[in-house]
């Protein structure tokens, strides 16, 4: 199969309407539940529709949205199921310099009102974004505390709002629940509006 220059490194999975969408170190696979090869989406690269070490991966399937955390581009990519890109929030660093509002964009899950939390490992804080990409709120801070984190990683919703977080170099796993969202200062909007993408017709490659 197709799998690219780099092969095969699985980092994420998940399942929507009988297909799987598997992150790879410089793409995104597709396959069957039987593990049939169906489709790659992207190369190494720093355009959009490519991808350099995306990690989490998540699908919202009441409303057929697949996010990415492109990591090493420290962006959040939006696609539909077929490969299209709908927005990109965040950009790749320029000759060595982050330039991104992600500091390292890693986790990423979805609640059920549609909200799309990332873990920023570099930030140490979750971002929050709604299904247009825009920025929502941000929680959390770095430390040892309650709701406060090192180098969070992964993350999980479920369905009556409690958040799990990976809290990694803290060597725990925070739940926590979110009883309200604060919205984000405006210097924060300012430059998350900096990294801000929306791509019209936009496609994989």
């Amino acid at each position: 199969p197709n799998y690219g220059p780099l092969g095969f490194t699985p980092y994420d999975i998940d399942l929507y309407k009988g297909k799987l969408y598997i992150t790879s170190n410089d793409g995104i696979l597709v396959f069957s539940p039987k593990g049939k090869f169906l489709q790659r989406w992207g190369q190494k690269g720093r355009e959009i529709g490519f991808y350099d070490f995306p990690n989490g991966l998540v699908i919202d399937k009441k409303r057929g949205v697949i996010y990415v955390a492109d990591v090493l581009n420290r962006r959040v990519v939006a696609l539909t199921p077929k490969g299209n890109v709908l927005w990109v929030a965040g950009k790749p660093d320029v000759e060595g310099r982050i330039v991104s509002y992600f500091g390292l964009p890693r986790g990423i899950a979805v609640d059920s009102e549609g909200l799309i939390y990332v873990t920023d490992t570099f930030n140490a804080r979750i971002v929050v974004l709604n299904q247009k990409g825009e920025l929502v709120s941000l929680v959390g801070s770095r430390g040892t505390k309650d709701a406060q984190f090192n180098f969070p990683d992964g993350i999980a919703i479920t369905n009556d709002g409690v958040i799990y977080i990976a809290d990694r170099a803290n060597d725990r796993v925070q739940a926590i629940r979110i009883n309200q969202l604060f919205p984000p200062p405006k210097a924060e909007l300012d430059k998350y509006g900096q990294s801000f993408f929306k791509v019209k017709k936009g496609v994989a490659k």
